[in-house]
């Protein structure tokens, strides 16, 4: 299993758009929306409808937290496919060590790729007592958390910053030699692009860059007088915009839900 915290800025405080996202997909025939994938949602939320607005609700209360939203997947590897039982038990057992079990949460199940994964959105804000709660590495904590549940139900290693010890019966540090030698012995894909593609059967946003948007550039930079607003224009063209980083270089974003992540290249000129 993979455990992987999406970033805060991506979704950031958008609980509207994260759950039309993770709910909600068109048919290819008629385009009318229709319910994606097997959704569950926490007791202290009254319905599908209004979860957005009843977290939107609760984050409010307390002003001083900037995003309350929390995203993570947990996702199979091909030829293990967990029962409903199973995965709803291991939404319950991450929600509990990452201390959201009384908090409000969506969970959906996707098995519309090849590598079956949920998607887990919490509140970080508490129902009660509006506290606002953001754990300590929590992709650490989740690693570990995937390790117990491998070894419960005898699902596949996959390498990460921990194995589970049997000896101990709980999840320790993974060396580097370690994780390398598991990969090579597996075959798993090494860095996080490879990972979410081989994962999530879609491509990710440097395949994206390399494959369609990189030969459109190369051939932009060869004509004379280009400017930065040239780049800018094709770039929105393709559903990304270039951002100076606070540090040198240059971000490329996606502003498309159906690109996904980013990454930072050297500064040039045009």
């Amino acid at each position: 299993m993979i455990a992987k915290v999406q970033p805060t800025r991506q979704h950031a405080s958008s609980f509207r758009r994260l759950c039309k996202y993770l709910t909600e997909e068109r048919d290819a025939d008629t385009g009318e929306p229709h319910l994606r994938g097997d959704v569950v949602l926490s007791d202290n939320l009254a319905g599908l409808d209004t979860v957005a607005i009843q977290m939107e609700g609760i984050a409010f209360l307390n002003p001083r937290c900037k995003d309350a939203l929390c995203h993570y997947e947990l996702s199979w590897p091909p030829g293990e496919r967990p029962t409903r039982t199973q995965w709803l038990e291991c939404a319950a057992y991450t929600l509990k060590t990452l201390g959201y079990r009384d908090h409000q949460f969506m969970v959906v199940a996707h098995d519309d790729r090849k590598h079956f994964h949920i998607h887990i959105m919490v509140n970080k804000v508490h129902p009660e007592t509006f506290r606002a709660h953001t754990p300590y590495r929590n992709w650490l904590t989740l690693d570990a958390a995937v390790r117990f549940l491998e070894a419960k139900h005898g699902w596949t290693h996959t390498a990460g910053p921990t194995r589970w010890d049997e000896e101990s019966k709980q999840a320790v540090p993974t060396s580097r030699s370690e994780r390398n030698a598991l990969r090579t012995a597996r075959q798993q894909p090494t860095g996080a692009a490879a990972k979410f593609e081989y994962y999530h059967d879609e491509e990710s946003l440097q395949t994206y860059v390399r494959k369609k948007v990189a030969p459109q550039v190369q051939q932009l930079l060869i004509r004379r007088n280009v400017t930065w607003d040239d780049l800018h224009i094709l770039l929105s063209k393709t559903h990304l915009r270039l951002e100076k980083g606070e540090s040198g270089g240059y971000t490329v974003l996606a502003f498309d839900l159906n690109i996904h992540s980013t990454f930072r290249t050297t500064s040039g000129t045009t």
